[in-house]
């Protein structure tokens, strides 16, 4: 069947019969004072068909041209925004008292047998461009899209990504984040004669005593990349055993030798205080050093003992002194030794670490036996019971 034949064409035909120029749009859709006889026709046939002849202002008039033109503007940058993902209503732009003449042919319902002008006005699409109105969306809407999308597919993919990515960065975290050296103390040896002296004179509890110890420190860097020490600094703490030493069965108080009172009397509001059983006892600085990644490395640092008992409580009162007195067996009733227990912490000053405000502590503990031997202590205590002086026996024992 051709072209000509056709039930669609046939249709086109009778439609150009019924509607002449003057009839094709109602009046409603038109601005008073508008000569109709030069008005443009628009019979409802497809573009393919019939070229619509242009809108001018001879053909519309000129407030109503002027309307349109502006219409087609907006419509322009409309479009533009749908481009841009922008879709908000432009419809508080437009004069109110505009209607613009719609366009059959871009409705949905357009139909051969139901094409009158006018019929196209549909509730839900714009009468400007006769395509839907997007619906305007609130700034969280707009928030919540570009974080969490509408579609579910979208949403796997953003999931996905958002997962690899904190998996991806926790690994490298894990790995390269700085983790604290391992510093240990192996063994500690009296390098220098022991050294007592008092700050008042006859005053026993000013007594203060200093020796330096060599100490063997083990390091070991667990990180994969080399740590440049700029600094370290140790601070030791004697742990006294105060269920020992305030045990009667198993320690002497130094308070029960009548001796020892009457040459060092104990301070009178001494029960009103409590000494500390944690006494700092010395220190030690070690300078620049480089911790090998994964790798251990060994040196030496030299331990300043330096301690003084509590003035509050007095020297035969003083933890710090019991504890040394029952350690070394001068007051334990077995009559044995036991190894002096001390806690640490280094302190130390990391390159790659003190740019971002962390200087790293390190604890731990090192025990050794008593400096003093059994035959140093009974020489100095058979010195003070013969009438010597407690400095002189003690200089002279240990010089």
């Amino acid at each position: 069947m051709s072209e000509s034949q056709s039930p669609r064409s046939g249709s086109r035909v009778r439609q150009r019969q019924n509607y002449d120029a003057s009839s094709a749009l109602p009046r409603s859709n038109y601005s008073s004072g508008v000569d109709r006889a030069s008005e443009p026709s628009f019979p409802p046939t497809p573009p393919e068909y019939v070229s619509l002849p242009p809108l001018s202002a001879s053909s519309l008039g000129a407030n109503d041209y002027q309307n349109y033109s502006h219409s087609q503007a907006l419509k322009t940058q409309r479009q533009d925004r749908d481009a841009r993902g922008d879709l908000r209503q432009m419809d508080d732009q437009l004069p109110p008292s505009f209607y613009p003449i719609p366009n059959p042919y871009n409705s949905p319902g357009f139909s051969d047998e139901k094409a009158l002008p006018g019929e196209y006005e549909h509730s839900g699409f714009d009468r400007f461009s006769m395509a839907e109105t997007p619906k305007k969306r609130s700034a969280v809407e707009r928030y919540l899209c570009c974080c969490c999308p509408k579609n579910k597919k979208h949403r796997m993919i953003c999931i996905g990504v958002v997962l690899v990515v904190l998996i991806a960065l926790g690994v490298v975290i894990g790995i390269y984040f700085p983790r604290y050296p391992e510093i240990k103390v192996y063994d500690a040896v009296i390098s220098t004669p022991f050294s007592f002296s008092v700050a008042t004179a006859n005053d026993y509890n000013t007594i203060n005593l200093r020796v330096n110890l060599t100490m063997d420190i083990g390091t070991y860097n667990p990180n994969r990349y080399n740590l440049d020490i700029l600094s370290i600094n140790l601070v030791a703490l004697l742990a006294v055993n105060t269920s020992t030493i305030y045990n009667t069965l198993l320690t002497t108080p130094l308070t029960s030798f009548s001796t020892l009172v009457n040459l060092i009397p104990v301070p009178a509001n001494a029960s009103l205080y409590t000494a500390s059983t944690t006494p700092q006892v010395g220190t030690a600085t070690y300078g620049s050093i480089r911790y090998p990644s994964m790798a251990s490395v060994n040196y030496t640092m030299v331990f300043q003992f330096n301690y003084s008992p509590d003035q509050n409580v007095g020297l035969l009162k003083d933890p710090g002194v019991n504890e040394i007195a029952s350690a070394c067996g001068i007051t334990s009733r077995t009559g044995s030794q036991r190894p002096l227990v001390f806690t640490y912490t280094a302190n130390t000053r990391i390159n790659k670490l003190e740019s971002i405000g962390i200087n790293p502590s390190i604890g731990g503990q090192i025990s050794f036996v008593c400096p003093f031997t059994e035959s140093q202590i009974s020489s100095v205590v058979s010195a003070v019971e013969a009438g010597t002086s407690i400095m002189s026996a003690i200089t002279s024992v240990f010089g």
